[in-house]
């Protein structure tokens, strides 16, 4: 043998597999923060999360995922990033920057 297993040939194809999958997780999720944040966690009252909520299914994402990105996008989870910015001045001996 030239030092050659199955295995590793099954982990270079399971981590390009993996990589597409998790990218497509990410948008799914962005997808219904999104439309969560513009209207409302209920989703009865909000066609557009509905639709994101049957996309990310269909994908085979797992529901608590789904309930987090809701919960985020909504605003009902405490902590972590706000999604609003921050403007801040920054004095310089010559003036001013931002």
């Amino acid at each position: 043998m030239s030092g050659h297993s199955k295995w590793a040939t099954t982990k270079h194809k399971k981590a390009i597999i993996d990589s597409r999958r998790a990218k497509n997780f990410a948008k799914l999720i962005k997808a219904i923060e999104v439309s969560a944040r513009a209207g409302g966690a209920d989703v009865s009252g909000n066609p557009t999360l509905f639709d994101a909520i049957a996309k990310a299914k269909k994908n085979s994402v797992p529901a608590d995922n789904i309930d987090r990105a809701i919960k985020r996008g909504a605003g009902l989870e405490t902590g972590g990033k706000s999604g609003k910015q921050l403007c801040m001045r920054v004095m310089q001996l010559a003036g001013w920057l931002y």
